[in-house]
């Protein structure tokens, strides 16, 4: 999804400019862009972390034995599994009190804000989802193992 939003703001943009240019400038494109845009960071954020594409520094990971990441790991993804549903419940709490206000964009288009703001919502929603479920899945993969062995960096897609 994060694809085709990118693609829709490049349509967005070369629009706004051939209107321009034959002095026909049609408003609202520019906010419609900037809602596009933002949905392309928040919509794939679940997936990316799935894959495993997000950036990750492994230098200090590297150099610790296998107890030790294993147990840093488990730190880092519950403290990201704490952060992600706070910001989940806090964009879903946003989203919500956008539409019972009735609040609106102050561009020419006077876009319900709640609108764009369920990309943000929905994003953030697949974040936690997929970090909590790495959780879930490297805390059983280290109890029924009983051992830290080959416990780091567990690839999304070996799992698949």
């Amino acid at each position: 999804m994060g694809g085709v939003c990118l693609i829709a703001v490049v349509c967005l943009v070369i629009v706004q400019a051939l209107a321009r240019w034959v002095g026909l400038p049609i408003g609202g494109l520019t906010e419609t862009a900037t809602y596009t845009m933002a949905a392309s960071l928040f919509l794939p954020l679940g997936y990316t972390f799935r894959v495993g594409a997000h950036i990750r520094v492994s230098i200090l990971l590297e150099r610790l034995s296998d107890n030790c990441r294993c147990i840093l790991e488990l730190w880092c993804l519950g403290v990201g599994s704490v952060l992600s549903v706070f910001l989940a419940w806090s964009a879903i709490s946003m989203v919500g009190t956008s539409f019972i206000i009735g609040d609106i964009s102050p561009g020419a288009d006077a876009t319900p804000l709640w609108i764009p703001q369920l990309a943000m919502a929905w994003g953030t929603i697949t974040l936690a989802i997929a970090v909590l479920e790495e959780l879930v899945v490297r805390t059983l993969a280290h109890w029924s193992s009983g051992s830290c062995k080959n416990f780091s960096l567990l690839s999304q897609a070996q799992r698949k």
